[in-house]
């Protein structure tokens, strides 16, 4: 459930619910809302993208490191100019 939906659940439960639902009190649905809301948001990550600066090096590893021209091997350089690139975003992003 998304973040938005909990939120609107909640706010249904806050404001039409009865004080017992189910034989439950209301406060016990709300807080189970709330908490999980919270662990939802703290989970929540702002995505980091690559900089000018990582694509040129990974340019650099491709063309020096790995020694591979452009025009020569060309699947070979992208698949390595790719593998530089994915490893980049995981370390941002984890």
């Amino acid at each position: 459930m998304s973040i938005s939906a909990m939120k609107q659940a909640l706010d249904v439960i806050e404001t039409y619910s009865p004080e017992y639902m189910h034989g439950l009190p209301k406060k016990h649905y709300t807080k189970a809302l709330h908490q999980a809301i919270a662990e939802a948001e703290a989970e929540k990550r702002e995505w980091v993208g690559l900089t000018e600066q990582d694509v040129h090096d990974a340019f650099q590893f491709t063309e020096l490191i790995k020694q591979l021209s452009f025009d020569r091997e060309r699947p070979e350089w992208c698949e390595n100019f790719a593998a530089y690139l994915e490893a980049k975003l995981k370390e941002k992003n984890t």
